[in-house]
């Protein structure tokens, strides 16, 4: 049997199934030996009975009016001096006859006369202060020379009884040790049968520990199932935390690449040209930068948390995306369009709509030929933004995936596969969905579709 200390749960229920059966063996042996005792005093009764039966068939009366006994009870203990069982009948002055065992004595009976044609149970004492169950009857004899009654009892010393009563008690108690032992060891086998499936569990866990299995398996008790479901559903909550907290780093690490490969150029610039105005611009991106990192600490913190928003003009965001697109290969060797109305604002955070925005614009200067446009409009009541390219495009059977985390379509071309990943995860954080095809210069057309609500007014604008 395992090791078992005072908080363990066999040893609890081990303790509680003797303390029961104790209980249970205590009260059962005291109340069987009570209904033995009850039964013996039942079945003496039957035999006094009979005894007193005896005498009223060999009763009768002579002449003169005298007891006449032609019969007495065949027990030869009614015959032995002080032996334990004795008879005796009286007319109601005084003892007209009685057993030999009584030898000179009689029994000292209860002043209450006896019931006619009935019996009656009473408590009396014998000769030496004996305690006996006695058993009365009163008779009526009629003559003609007249009516005779006598009252005729037959007792026995409640001593036997108790000597019986003793052993039945010191036997079933025996056998209830015995019976007691063999239930505990049965009830100890079943504490191990239903504790098997904790074991079962503790070596899953071991198991799910070792990083060989994921999830807890298998079929479990009704009372134990509740306990695994609530298992499972903590492990997938943390391996969403942990995935999460992975796509934030991959996602901070994303983020972070585009303004040091700026800041790598702009220093060449300033390394060759000793430009002030450069040098400020220098320190603009370093401040993004530090924007954007504090921005994500505080999403990681918080998933749920959504950033601070504010009026902002959509030009206002995409313009100097646009010049720095300019500084970054390729960049300048392609024709920039923008077409968004510069009174066109949205109620969002300016970081958060930089990254989405940057992201679509930095992945069509990856991929144009030469041309790469972007354009935001209101349509339907739906903010539209749209980015486009003239480049290779996208096989149509490959749109449903290209947002899916490290999804990437060329390995030549520059990238960890998880910019348009961000996109569709923040677009959708703001309530709106990312769309991708091919857009009419023949390349990749991402288009961002925002619920009207973010829309701000040109006065809050101002405001601002």
């Amino acid at each position: 049997m395992p090791a078992m200390n005072r908080r363990s749960l066999r040893l609890r229920l081990m303790l509680a199934g003797l303390a029961t059966l104790a209980c249970a063996l205590v009260l059962g042996g005291w109340g069987m030996g009570l209904l033995f005792e009850r039964h013996v005093e039942r079945r003496v009764a039957l035999e006094l009975e009979t005894d007193i039966r005896e005498l009223i068939a060999g009763l009768g009366v002579d002449a003169e009016g005298g007891l006449v006994l032609s019969r007495e009870p065949g027990d030869q203990r009614y015959t032995q001096p002080l032996s334990g069982r004795y008879w005796q009948i009286a007319d109601g002055r005084q003892v007209v006859a009685r057993s030999r065992s009584l030898w000179d004595e009689e029994l000292v009976l209860p002043g209450r006369g006896a019931p006619e044609d009935s019996y009656r149970r009473i408590e009396a004492a014998g000769p030496g202060a004996q305690e006996l169950i006695a058993l009365q009857r009163r008779v009526r004899v009629r003559r003609p020379t007249g009516e005779f009654t006598f009252t005729l009892t037959a007792a026995l010393d409640r001593t036997e009884v108790s000597a019986a009563v003793r052993g039945f008690r010191g036997d079933i108690f025996l056998a209830l040790a015995v019976l007691g032992a063999v239930l505990l060891a049965a009830f100890a086998a079943a504490i191990g049968v239903g504790l098997k499936p904790l074991q079962h569990l503790r070596g899953s866990l071991k198991e799910l520990r070792a990083g060989r299995i994921t999830r807890l398996t298998g079929s479990q008790p009704a009372e134990v199932a509740p306990l695994v479901d609530d298992l499972n559903a903590m492990l997938e909550a943390q391996e969403t935390a942990v995935e999460e907290a992975r796509a934030r780093a991959a996602d901070l690490a994303h983020g972070l690449k585009t303004p040091l490969t700026a800041i790598s150029v702009i220093a060449d610039d300033i390394a060759v040209n000793g430009d002030a105005r450069t040098a400020r611009e220098l320190a603009d991106y370093a401040r993004a930068m530090g924007r954007h990192v504090e921005q994500e600490l505080a999403r990681a913190r918080n998933i749920h948390s959504g950033p601070a928003a504010r009026p902002v003009a959509l030009t206002a965001i995409v313009d100097p995306l646009l010049r720095t697109m300019h500084r970054l290969p390729r960049g300048s060797d392609l024709e920039w369009i923008s077409d968004i109305d510069p009174a066109l604002a949205l109620k969002v955070n300016p970081d958060a709509m930089s990254e989405i925005v940057g992201n679509l614009v930095d992945n069509a200067r990856k991929w144009a030929r030469s041309l790469a446009r972007i354009s935001a409009r209101v349509e339907d009541g739906e903010v539209v933004i749209e980015v486009a390219d003239d480049g290779p495009g996208i096989p149509a059977a490959e749109a449903g995936s290209v947002g899916r985390r490290g999804k990437r379509l060329d390995e030549t071309v520059p990238g960890s596969g998880i910019g348009l990943s961000i996109v569709t995860g923040m677009v959708a954080d703001l309530g709106g969905s990312l769309k991708i095809d091919t857009a009419p210069e023949g390349g990749l057309g991402a288009r961002i579709l925002l619920p009207g609500r973010l829309l701000a007014d040109v006065e809050a604008l101002a405001a601002t």
